[in-house]
């Protein structure tokens, strides 16, 4: 695990706390939760809000229970928030999926983060998009991160924690594993 960002600096990022950390696990270990992932069946979802294909809520093996034990010490320092239960599930999103802006807001979320397990070239979309917000709606997208294997994205869940992730227009795959840390 590489590239650890302090509690002030993710507070101090804009539009609203995230970190984005790239090569968070060693290689081989997450080449190997990539495996244990493609091992789920994916269902497909679809609403007026997205498309895309997600893996019931994972159980806690031996990869993804060590996933788990790493990320939750991370969200803890970085937030100073004590975390509860953590949902974890596998996405995936093919050509012309997408999921509209929103902001995650549900239950007691208190942090949301996505671990890609897959590269997807700019100009293949699937960008994480984060907005701004402006009289209590979103604005302008702030900034745009792109799905790289191995990079880890969290960000606090909010009234203002608009984001989106832009249509994937080519034969592409980006493939995550994400959820939400809950309040304790």
């Amino acid at each position: 695990m590489t590239g650890l960002i302090d509690k002030e600096t993710f507070l101090s990022k804009k539009p609203y706390p995230h970190v984005v950390m790239d090569n968070f696990l060693d290689e081989e270990v997450a080449t190997q939760i990539l495996e244990r992932l493609c091992t789920e069946s994916f269902e497909y979802k679809e609403s007026d809000l997205f498309t895309f294909k997600q893996t019931p809520m994972l159980q806690y093996d031996d990869f993804l229970g060590f996933l788990r034990e790493v990320l939750q010490p991370v969200v803890e320092n970085l937030t100073g928030k004590k975390i509860g239960e953590i949902d974890m599930h596998g996405s995936l999103y093919e050509d012309t999926d997408h999921l509209l802006c929103h902001d995650d807001q549900l239950e007691d979320r208190v942090i949301a983060y996505l671990l890609y397990l897959s590269d997807v070239d700019e100009a293949d979309g699937g960008a994480l998009t984060l907005y701004d917000e402006v009289n209590g709606k979103p604005g302008s997208v702030v900034k745009r991160v792109q799905p790289r294997f191995n990079r880890l994205v969290i960000f606090e869940v909010s009234d203002v924690s608009f984001h989106a992730v832009e249509e994937v227009i080519a034969d592409t795959q980006r493939i995550a594993i994400g959820g939400w840390f809950h309040a304790k």
